[in-house]
């Protein structure tokens, strides 16, 4: 009822009953949580993760990073995003993984990935954040190359091959 209340009045920016969030209606008409704290100084959360990959490298272990992309794509804020909305959430992934490798800890950033498709937004639920499953599949194929061209791990070719997977869409 209240989101459509929330609807009928256009508002595109609602309040979660959380109180931690807001969702956001993007201009292409899908849903997306909006944390509405200003840029924050993410280097003690990259300084973290630092010390993370130092202590897994100082035990021979290897360590990637993947910065994963966000519903709101990098370049598009203004265009998505309602009048007077600011997002830092793709100014702070690029700090953030600036941070990683200034300090030697490997990185992977999917969003260009992401967004060299036509198709960025249809990776996303209309509702939510979250990737729909081709979006995660095609994410794996992707980090499995990374995975063998950097750390030599190799995954069985059919994992990767979408043919040996059975796909069940179930109707409304």
């Amino acid at each position: 009822l209240y989101g459509g209340v929330q609807r009928l009045s256009g508002r595109r920016v609602i309040e979660d009953e959380a109180l931690s969030a807001k969702v956001l209606k993007l201009s292409t008409g899908a849903l997306n949580f909006y944390y509405s704290a200003n840029d924050v100084d993410i280097s003690p959360m990259a300084q973290l993760v630092n010390d993370f990959s130092d202590t897994l490298r100082d035990q021979g272990i290897a360590y990637l990073y993947i910065a994963a992309p966000q519903k709101i794509q990098a370049g598009k804020e203004e265009e998505l995003l309602p009048p007077g909305i600011q997002e830092y959430s793709n100014r702070n992934a690029d700090t953030f993984l600036t941070l990683l490798r200034q300090h030697g800890t490997d990185a992977y950033d999917l969003r260009p990935l992401f967004s060299s498709q036509d198709n960025y937004e249809n990776w996303f639920f209309r509702t939510d954040h979250h990737w729909k499953p081709e979006a995660a599949f095609y994410a794996w194929q992707n980090v499995a190359q990374v995975l063998s061209a950097r750390y030599g791990i190799e995954t069985d070719p059919q994992f990767l091959q979408e043919t040996n997977y059975q796909k069940r869409v179930y109707k409304d």
